[in-house]
Order: structure tokens, then C-alpha cells, then sequence
């Protein structure tokens, strides 16, 4: 399946990836020089940070769902903090709680994370983290944020899809890499692998834990046949999960990650659906971002991450810390 977010060759090396390497030694050093002269902000609460290497999805927002719910369940108020990615009020002078708001204002991440807890935007993680500290929030989970040096983390969680890996191992623009694999090694306390492949891509001692991944609502779903929408980084996860439940799909649209729908885009797809008598199956990050008139015609996967004990008392250990 063609993945409209990160081309074929980062998983290869060839004459392409050759041209591109003076830029990606030179994108190198920027982040490293970005890295050695950030002054994170240090927070009084204890700050989460789940994050990846490799442009496009790993499995950071279920991860970041997961160790919400498990925060809370003990009894910590949790709030999450984001950059709002493609969302209009992520640039504010002051953070954003992300509340009756659309995609379009706070992005589709952000509302999909604001169903579990409280959500504050803003391109600078700072103002974001300052405001739900001063909501009286307990513990901070920053997403995405191991590239980010505005906070000083607590614990740093490294998530990698195990099914694409690290792709040719490169550096942007020659390969799919944010950072070098040793810089991420340095700031990370532990591995998480997302998805069915192979566990042992990174050699390291760090604490390394496998993502079980189940969907909820698998029962009302299976055996079925859909008309496939989705828009997120890496399509063919959606398909392969379509296809572990025995799902038909009698039509797929695919579009790039945080694509926007447009009203005439959706109209063409529920018309389709009507015309054949099937409703749409999508994601959760989808969803939120077609009107709700629609939604009696879509079915929606849910996916959760498992984790181990082993994992969740990692959690707990950095969130009790006392100064």
C-alpha cells in the first residue's frame, strides 16, 4: 500500500538517498546544537514525555491514553499537554484547554486526547504545562515531546513502530529520522515497540516493553463489510487491523495524515456508502474531524494499548519522585 507521508526510499538506500545525505549531516547538527544549548523549563510536577524518532504515527497518542487512564485510576489528576499540530489557536499568545473545539482549532490529536483527560495547546509546551499547573493538575504527559526542550521530563517514553522500524537509518531528509538514534537513546528512560514486528531493532539496556494491541469494540465490527476511510500516518496499520477482525472493504479512501475533510469530500463517501448500503469504518483521530450530521453512518475502531506491570510501576516510580 503507498503511504502518502513518508516516501519508499527512506526505507531504502540508493543513489536518492546519497544526494541527500549533505543535508541530512547538516540537519544533524542543527538538532544536536539545538539539544546542547536548550535550558528546559523545570516544572513542580512530574512531567511524562512520550515520543518517537521516525516522522509520521508510531502509537504515541493510544500510549499517552494508556498511561492517563492508569494515572488516574490512582487517583492523579492528569492533564496532557500539546502542540495543537494544525490547529488555528495552537500559535495563541496564551495555552488553549481544549474543550468545545474543533480539529480545525486545536487538531485532531488533541481532541481525541481530550476525551480521556484535560488537554492544554500551544506551540510553546511551556505556556501549555504553566496553565494546567496552575489548573491544578498533578502530573503532566507531554506529547510528542522528545524532540521539544522547553520542559524538563521526568521520564521520557520512546515509542517505535516496530513494523516500519527506523527505515534506512537516516536522517531527514535522506531517511525518516527526527534525530540521530543515539541522541534519542540518551534522552529516553525506556523503549516501547507498537505493532506485530520485530522487538529487537535497537540495541540498548533500557527498560524495553511491547505494546499489546486490542480493539474494544471488535465484536460489532467483525465479519463485516465496510467502505474504509482514514487520513493518518500510516495507513496500512488501519488496513492490517481491518483485516485481523475480517473486514471487507468494498472501497478505501485514503488521505495524508491530519487531512482536513471537506464537506463535498464526505458527501462523495457517504453518498457512495448509501448507494451500496454500507456504512464507513474510520479512526479515531478521523472521526473528530467529520461532522457530526455523518456520524450515524460511521463506525469508528477503537484501539487500546496493553501494557505490563512492569511498565505501569516504571510510570508510578517517576511520578511519585519527591523532591
Amino acid at each position: 500500500m503507498k503511504n502518502l507521508n513518508r516516501p519508499r526510499f527512506w526505507q531504502q538506500f540508493n543513489w536518492l538517498t546519497l544526494c541527500l545525505l549533505p543535508l541530512s549531516f547538516i540537519y544533524r547538527f542543527i538538532v544536536y546544537v539545538k539539544y546542547i544549548i536548550s535550558k528546559p523549563n523545570k516544572m513542580n510536577i512530574p512531567v511524562i514525555c512520550v515520543g518517537n524518532i521516525v516522522v509520521g504515527g508510531a502509537g504515541k497518542t493510544p500510549t499517552v491514553i494508556a498511561i492517563a487512564e492508569f494515572l488516574q485510576s490512582t487517583g492523579k489528576k492528569v492533564a496532557i499537554i500539546s502542540r495543537g499540530y494544525k490547529g488555528s489557536l495552537s500559535t495563541n499568545k496564551e495555552a488553549t484547554l481544549v474543550q468545545d473545539h474543533s480539529a480545525y482549532e486545536v487538531g485532531d490529536e488533541a481532541l481525541v486526547l481530550s476525551k480521556i483527560a484535560s488537554v492544554y495547546i500551544n506551540r510553546d509546551r511551556f505556556l501549555a504545562a504553566l496553565r494546567a499547573q496552575r489548573d491544578g493538575a498533578e502530573v503532566i504527559i507531554m506529547d510528542d515531546g522528545l524532540q521539544n526542550y522547553t520542559l524538563e521530563k521526568d521520564f521520557s517514553i520512546l515509542v517505535i513502530d516496530s513494523n516500519y522500524g527506523l527505515g534506512n537509518h537516516q536522517l531527514l531528509p535522506a531517511g525518516a529520522l527526527r534525530e540521530s538514534l543515539s541522541l534519542a537513546l540518551k534522552k529516553a528512560d525506556c523503549i516501547v515497540y507498537t505493532g506485530d514486528g520485530k522487538t529487537n531493532i535497537i540495541n540498548t539496556k533500557l527498560p524495553t516493553f511491547t505494546a499489546k494491541t486490542i480493539v474494544k469494540n471488535s465484536e460489532r465490527l467483525q465479519d463485516k463489510i465496510f467502505i474504509a476511510l482514514c487520513g493518518i500516518a500510516s495507513p496500512e496499520k488501519f488496513f492490517t487491523t481491518l483485516k485481523s477482525l475480517n473486514i471487507t472493504c468494498a472501497e478505501k479512501f485514503i488521505f495524508g495524515d491530519h487531512h482536513n475533510y471537506s464537506r463535498e469530500e464526505i458527501e462523495v463517501i457517504v453518498g457512495l456508502a448509501n448507494k451500496l448500503n454500507l456504512e464507513i469504518i474510520t479512526t479515531s483521530k478521523d472521526i473528530v474531524k467529520i461532522p457530526l450530521t455523518y456520524h450515524t453512518f460511521i463506525e469508528v475502531v477503537e484501539i487500546e494499548y496493553i501494557f505490563p506491570n512492569e511498565f505501569y510501576n516504571l510510570i508510578s516510580k517517576a511520578t511519585n519522585k519527591t523532591d
